[in-house]
């Protein structure tokens, strides 16, 4: 949060530096770190983490924040292995750069086959595989490996919510599937928004822009459709998932730990689901109460989520 604002408010000069003075200090504490060797990062995989043969995994992840002593594009063919010929592997897969509003409006194509995904190095690896799979989602791609890869991003488009029911976020839930974060903390967690997206208006906050957009999309077998979406207001800026994750998921549910100076987390999807929604129901989410529908604060608070924004 306090980085969006600092982009907001300060020249482009001085937040360049500052951001080029903050990643110069990760890099040293990551130098001063032991590193994770292959062996430990198989460990971490499957003790820590719980991946195992034949299991359903949504991974998120920042290589740049592990420090490896092995070659990065290692880390991919060691996910599979550990999930095995049965198991599944998604990754968020999304092309955009930008607010996803601005970008629609500009009537852009989308093509699910060729454009590359700015979500970091291992979901793009995964999208180069030969037997990779995309969902066809203009703002919320995701990319899968394995044999329910294609079930589980197939219906993505379906609705106008990019999180709901028929997309591969929430549809990870039928397959007891897991969440994991590889060198970042919950606050990489895009599920947590399948709530909003399924209870609609019975979401204490409201979570989307009122406008449908028409994405164009080149599908994966080279034709263009359009795809009708939401997408996310301004105002979910607010949204503190860390610390609601420390409140209110128990140890089962969602496991968050550093090692070596690296975050990583493994989250139950099911179990988060029904917590969540459960949550919900008596006014908790990851946002804070003054967004709520009808708060007298709510205004206010999504004036300041623009202007951040």
């Amino acid at each position: 949060m306090l980085k969006k604002v600092a982009r907001r408010l300060l020249p482009s000069s001085a937040y360049g530096a500052g951001k080029r003075w903050v990643n110069q200090r990760r890099q040293q504490q990551r130098r001063n770190q032991p590193k994770v060797t292959e062996e430990e990062f198989r460990r971490i995989l499957v003790e820590e983490l719980g991946i195992g043969p034949g299991r359903t995994v949504f991974v998120h992840s920042s290589v740049d924040r592990i420090h490896l002593d092995f070659p990065f594009f290692r880390i991919l063919p060691i996910l599979r292995e550990t999930v095995g010929a049965e198991g599944t592997l998604l990754f968020p897969a999304t092309q955009l750069k930008e607010r996803p509003e601005i970008w629609l409006a500009r009537g852009e194509l989308f093509d699910v086959g060729r454009a590359p995904t700015t979500m970091g190095l291992i979901p793009e690896l995964a999208r180069r595989q030969a037997d990779a799979v995309r969902s066809p989602h203009p703002t919320n791609s995701v990319g899968a490996l394995g044999p329910g890869g294609g079930e589980l991003v197939a219906r993505h488009g379906d609705s106008v919510y990019p999180c709901g029911e028929d997309s591969p976020y929430y549809r990870i839930v039928e397959r007891g599937g897991w969440i994991v974060g590889l060198g970042v903390d919950t606050d990489v967690l895009t599920f947590v928004h399948c709530v909003e997206d399924i209870l609609g208006e019975r979401f204490p906050v409201e979570t989307r822009c009122a406008e449908i957009y028409d994405g164009r999309v080149c599908d994966g077998e080279g034709v263009e459709r359009n795809i009708r979406t939401l997408v996310a207001h301004p105002r979910i800026w607010w949204r503190n998932i860390p610390r609601y994750m420390r409140r209110y998921a128990p140890v089962e549910t969602c496991r968050s730990f550093e090692l070596h100076g690296a975050r990583f987390y493994a989250v139950d999807a099911g179990r988060l689901y029904a917590r969540m929604e459960e949550l919900a129901g008596r006014g908790i989410t990851i946002y804070p109460r003054a967004l709520r529908r009808g708060s007298f604060l709510e205004g206010a608070l999504t004036r300041v989520a623009r202007l951040a924004g």
